[in-house]
């Protein structure tokens, strides 16, 4: 029978899997399925803790999630991580371009490359509806990829610039290679969310602080 795990990535980010007979610990790197190729990110909950949260998340597949924990991480994998980091500062610089060339009311808070570059994720704020269709096409040509616009609340934006979690207290990320290979959340999500099974203490990405107040 597969286990649960919860898996954190870049910034506020996590995500629920099946853990079909790979032996794992909080803490670890591992590579999970995603959307069309595999994604890196850190073990933050395991077994019972993880089913429920998944459960409590409420858009949690049943008996189990779809997507699977493939692997752990090598350290050659890990080591790749600072590179995507470094070039999401660039594409957070062209996205704005971009924006601003289409006139859109629209503010670009973060950017989040998958681990194997098949989707970049692009994340928003805005106070109204805004029609990115345009924008879309111009940003997979410029980045040769898939492309997901991902708008978010205010909260949500100080959280993934490592400012204040939702419950007002702050976000404190590490590099990779610091001590713990994690970060520090000092507070606990407003939002049910649903981890794998080991009790153990919140741990945000272990992949470099984000980025999205400067670029």
């Amino acid at each position: 029978m597969p286990g649960f795990a919860e898996v954190r990535f870049k910034g506020i980010r996590k995500d629920y899997f099946s853990v079909p007979g790979v032996p794992l610990s909080p803490g670890d790197p591992v590579i999970v399925e995603a959307d069309r190729g595999e994604d890196l990110g850190i073990v933050t909950a395991l077994g019972s803790i993880a089913e429920r949260k998944c459960s409590a998340s409420g858009g949690c597949s049943t008996p189990f999630p779809e997507r699977k924990v493939l692997r752990r991480a090598e350290p050659r994998e890990v080591e790749r991580v600072p590179t995507l980091r470094e070039d999401e500062h660039r594409v957070r610089r062209e996205t704005r371009k971009l924006v601003r060339s289409h006139n859109l009311k629209m503010k670009v808070t973060e950017a989040e490359w998958q681990f194997d570059r098949n989707k970049l994720i692009i994340y928003f704020t805005a106070e109204r509806r805004v029609d990115f269709r345009e924008l879309v096409r111009d940003l997979a040509r410029a980045f040769r990829t898939r492309i997901e616009l991902r708008q978010i609340g205010v909260r949500d934006e100080s959280a993934l610039l490592g400012g204040v979690g939702r419950c007002g207290r702050s976000i404190r990320p590490r590099f990779p290679g610091a001590a713990g290979d994690s970060c520090a959340v000092s507070c606990t999500s407003t939002r049910p969310t649903s981890r794998p099974g080991a009790d153990s203490p919140e741990r945000g990405s272990p992949f470099g602080p984000p980025g999205g107040k400067s670029g």
